[in-house]
């Protein structure tokens, strides 16, 4: 049968506090650097020069500081995003006259409160929040640091090519330890470079550098591509992991936002990705087992969808059931499940949202289409 396209499945986006004072702990002067890996010692004195040429000072040469590596040139402006529902990473960065934090919005979603510390611990206090209309790019100023920062690399597309090289330091996996994580870049576009480098969940919002001008190009984003081939009784539900960074060179327009305006554009998209991954999963799982069978270990329970799957299951295995009886469960699962699957659209209000909140929502539509028609024709199979 025809091939369904790949779907992008985003991380989601939930609420922010309401009240700033919630971010950080109070502000704190400026800190020291952060720690770094001590630089090996310069080697030793090299030979006099040669009579001949007495204006040549390799001594000099030799004792030079080795240049530094990536993270020690940046270390001291990386932070730590840590929330009440999970973390990610971040970084200092100057940009247009100012010094930013800049992370994914989808760090700082799905916490009721966090704080933004340096390596060092040293905390970041924020007053404010901007947020890139089209990316999933948020600055939020700060007024702990006040100079230095990383360097944010213009016009990429003359000055990057495939196959450069790149490093993406981040909190790797939320454990807040900075990691340094190598790669190429093996994919341009007008809004994202793709790199092969291995980069997980935590280390959304990490600095990509390129490797070659020192220079942060884009904002790490670890994403998950879902997509499901085929319909019926051979349908095939895969996930294949990708690993993009929205690039910082060409942001066209920002959005100056109060924190209980964020959070409640962020709760709706939240909501409704929410409960598309639960109804995908449930759809894969179905698809895979022809069953009901793994549901239930990776997804939580308590929702409206674990309660119809727990009423069927104690139904299908009743005694005595018969054929008939069984038939007339799956029909009504399935029924229920179709009422899940049109659930959230239209959006409310969604006039208001950011550009980038309604790519979100316009994707998970693009999802629910793909699992109504799922279930449609699944219905159709049940004699």
């Amino acid at each position: 049968m025809k091939a369904i396209p790949a779907l992008l499945l985003l991380c989601a986006i939930s609420a922010l506090p309401s009240r700033a004072q919630d971010l950080v702990p109070p502000a704190t002067p400026e800190p020291s650097p952060a720690s770094i890996p001590t630089a090996p010692p310069p080697p030793g004195p090299a030979p006099s020069p040669a009579p001949a040429a007495p204006e040549q000072t390799p001594a000099a040469t030799a004792n030079a500081a080795p240049t530094p590596s990536i993270f020690q040139m940046y270390a001291p402006y990386l932070v730590i995003i840590e929330g009440d529902k999970g973390a990610g990473s971040g970084f200092l960065a100057a940009y247009e006259g100012g010094l930013y934090v800049f992370t994914n919005t989808h760090v700082l979603s799905g916490n009721s409160k966090f704080s933004v510390r340096l390596l060092k611990g040293t905390p970041i206090t924020t007053n404010g929040l901007s947020v890139a209309d089209a990316y999933d790019i948020s600055a939020l100023p700060q007024t702990t640091v006040t100079t230095g920062g990383v360097e944010i690399l213009k016009d990429i597309d003359k000055n990057v090519a495939i196959g450069d090289d790149v490093v993406v330091l981040g909190n790797s996996l939320g454990a807040a330890v900075v990691t340094e994580i190598t790669g190429k870049v093996t994919g341009i576009g007008p809004e994202l470079v793709e790199v092969d480098a291995k980069f997980v969940a935590g280390n959304s919002g990490s600095p990509i550098i390129h490797v070659k001008t020192g220079k942060a190009i884009a904002i790490a984003t670890f994403t998950m591509i879902r997509k499901m081939e085929n319909f019926g009784k051979d349908s095939q539900f895969n996930s294949v992991e990708r690993r993009f960074g929205y690039r910082l060179d060409n942001i066209s327009g920002w959005r100056n936002m109060t924190w209980p305006a964020f959070t409640r554009e962020a709760a709706v998209v939240n909501a409704i990705a929410k409960r598309t991954e639960d109804i995908w999963n449930l759809a894969a799982d179905i698809s895979e087992h022809n069953a009901i069978k793994e549901w239930g270990t990776h997804t939580q329970r308590g929702n409206s969808i674990a309660g119809m799957v727990t009423d069927y299951k104690k139904i299908i295995t009743a005694p005595n059931l018969g054929q008939s009886g069984a038939t007339d469960a799956k029909r009504k699962l399935l029924f229920w499940i179709s009422r899940e699957v049109k659930k959230d659209f239209p959006v409310q209000n969604v006039a208001s949202f950011s550009a980038y909140s309604k790519k979100l929502i316009e994707e998970q539509k693009e999802h629910r289409d793909v699992l109504a028609k799922f279930f449609e024709q699944l219905e159709a199979t049940i004699k």
